[in-house]
């Protein structure tokens, strides 16, 4: 039996039914982003800009980074004692730090995120650190992701040095790193050898998608005044519908598939989920505005762009993981969903 405040962590491996289940510190950590996002799609309202989208994309995508990092790193270790609580709990900090000082990026002012970034990157790199130091197997994978994070790290810790224009292109070289690496044939060597745990991870993608689908939620019901006319009511049930069609795209036909037998399924697989993520928050914000608006008058032009193309490039998003799943039971050819999706 395993000392419960201090044991070596046990690198999983999927095998037959060994299959991992979602903890319960997993779930707690999750809330954090359920306020960053929230937090972060609200500073987007007030931002509608090509500029102002990019910038947003930008941040989401760290803090997206931040998140599927740790769930890597809980996917590959078994592990609950103090130490590991220890490093995720005090990460939690650092995200509630990037979510308040999110609404900074918009505004211009980068460099308390990029410092709060540094840190949830350099805990990643340290719990890989750990892993490398007392487990043996699977040292390959804890070096070789250990170093891609912290590098990444050390790149948002100097952007915090520079003026704006350089702390961008600091932090994109920061996420393409991670990103890149994933497609790098030592990483496929490796994850050959140390596949991870599909169905855990496909739990843990969807369980951050009904995060972000809430958010349509949270911003459409708050908006609405203590007694709203009927036909406010049926605007904003429309919106949700929305919300519920976008449930239903992911969940029937994305989540819980296997993924194909191809070259680079997995990597496709998880950085999809980046851009279906990022759309699917700004279509959250987009739903809310489609409520704000008056039936009879002209969609102003801004809005409808930020409407429609929010909706259709999440489809796109949800095309693109589709295109690397296959689903046991299904009506439809996998090419055919793929088709319909990106049409």
């Amino acid at each position: 039996m395993r000392n419960r405040w201090y044991h070596a962590p046990v690198f999983h491996l999927s095998q037959g039914h060994n299959a991992r289940r979602v903890s319960w510190l997993e779930l707690f950590y999750d809330l954090i982003f359920v306020a960053a996002f929230i937090v972060l799609g609200n500073a987007l309202s007030h931002h509608l800009s090509w500029t102002g989208f990019a910038v947003f994309s930008l941040t989401f995508s760290s803090l997206w980074m931040v998140w599927s990092g740790t769930t890597f790193l809980m996917n590959r270790y078994n592990q609950d004692d103090i130490l590991h609580r220890f490093l995720i709990l005090t990460q939690m900090f650092f995200v509630g730090g990037m979510a308040i000082s999110g609404t900074e990026v918009l505004d211009g002012h980068l460099s308390r995120f990029s410092l709060f970034m540094s840190g949830c990157l350099i805990l990643i790199a340290l719990g890989y650190l750990r892993g490398w130091l007392q487990q043996p197997t699977g040292r390959p994978y804890a070096g070789y992701w250990g170093s891609v994070f912290a590098c990444s790290g050390v790149s948002f810790a100097l952007a915090s040095f520079f003026p704006a224009v350089i702390q961008c292109g600091l932090w994109i070289f920061g996420l393409l790193l991670v990103f890149l690496s994933g497609f790098s044939p030592l990483s496929q060597k490796i994850s050959s050898k140390f596949p991870p745990d599909i169905h855990h991870l496909s739990e843990r993608f969807g369980l951050l998608t009904l995060i972000v689908l809430g958010e349509s939620f949270v911003k459409v019901v708050t908006s609405l005044h203590s007694s709203p006319d009927i036909g406010v009511l049926l605007q904003a049930g429309f919106a949700l519908l929305i919300t519920c069609c976008l449930w239903w795209v992911y969940f029937d036909d994305v989540a819980g598939s296997d993924l194909k037998q191809t070259p680079f399924s997995l990597p496709i697989w998880i950085f999809s989920h980046l851009p279906f993520h990022l759309f699917l928050t700004a279509a959250g914000v987009a739903i809310y505005k489609a409520t704000a608006l008056s039936l009879t008058d002209i969609v102003p032009t801004k809005y409808a762009f930020f409407i429609a193309g929010t909706l259709g490039m999440t489809l796109l998003g949800a095309a693109l993981i589709d295109s690397v799943t296959e689903r046991k039971q299904s009506e439809l050819s996998d090419g055919y969903r793929v088709a319909m999706r990106s049409i």
